[in-house]
């Protein structure tokens, strides 16, 4: 009895070690979750787009697939995202196709990691499949390393007799919380203003930036993280903007140009000094 039990015992143990070791071995994945499967056209509903990793990663690129021709893609809510540093997205690449690219400050490693909810209207009757086109992360070993990634398709059926859903909007008075730093980049040096914002009610809507290169300010642009500092700007300022239209404005100054402006401005007015005292001088000779 005890003999069978030493061995049932190595089996259990020499599987579970199986088990850990292929989980450890899986690479990321990424997940959509829906709290419906089948809705009525004219639906709103929501799907969430998830990660899982078991090595610490600090970014992520992925292109996720839809059927836009079922429903039409009017939200994407980052508010709850554990990205912290958006890259030029999320953006709709084309009909059909999202991106979803940015860093993570603190490195992560675990499952089911918010990145954005997914707001679609249903269309007309059909499946709208979300699929994983393309994916990277990047693991956090300061190199930066890619690992590829799989993802798990989910379907969401339309249909008469599905359900008929709504995502309510909360109200948000709130401004945005908004940081911006200067850094550089380590090989070309080039300087760039970064910046990290988040708004736990709405969600971000935009982010847009003006300049000073002397007195006049720029027109306004919307930017992407990171910015590289344009040239001969001095100050810049930052408009970040929730999708409940509250803002917050933020300035940063540009120390490099500042102290290059403020070197010409000294040799300017030394020379414009020189060149009175030199007038002054000759005309003082002839009187």
């Amino acid at each position: 009895m005890t003999q069978f039990s030493n061995k049932a015992a190595f089996i259990a143990g020499f599987l579970l070690l199986v088990a850990n070791s292929a989980m450890a071995a899986a690479g990321p994945t990424v997940s959509f979750k829906s709290e419906t499967f089948n809705v009525a056209p004219g639906s709103v509903f929501k799907v969430i787009v998830l990660i899982g990793s078991n090595e610490p990663v600090n970014a992520i690129n992925l292109e996720v697939s839809y059927s836009s021709d079922i429903a039409e893609l009017t939200d994407i809510d980052t508010k709850n995202s554990l990205i912290n540093a958006w890259q030029n997205s999320p953006r709709i690449l084309s009909a059909g196709s999202l991106k979803l690219e940015g860093g993570i400050f603190q490195p992560f490693k675990g499952q089911d990691a918010q990145v954005a909810d997914l707001v679609f209207r249903a269309l007309k009757e059909g499946t709208l499949n979300l699929n994983l086109m393309g994916g990277s992360f990047y693991l956090a070993d300061g190199q930066g390393t890619d690992i590829k990634t799989t993802g798990e398709p989910l379907d969401v059926k339309v249909s008469a007799s599905g359900a008929k859903t709504s995502v309510s909007v909360p109200p948000d008075q709130t401004p945005p919380n908004l940081e911006i730093q200067i850094a550089e980049t380590p090989v070309e040096k080039q300087l760039l203003i970064v910046f990290n914002t988040e708004d736990k009610e709405s969600g971000i809507n935009y982010i847009r930036m003006r300049s000073r290169e002397w007195l006049n300010w720029s027109d306004w642009v919307v930017v992407h993280n990171p910015i590289p500092a344009p040239k001969s700007v001095w100050m810049a300022e930052l408009q970040a903007v929730n999708k409940q239209g509250e803002d917050t404005i933020k300035t940063i100054y540009i120390w490099p140009e500042i102290l290059k402006k403020g070197a010409l401005i000294v040799f300017g007015a030394a020379a414009l000094i020189g060149l009175a005292l030199m007038l002054y001088n000759k005309y003082k000779h002839k009187t």
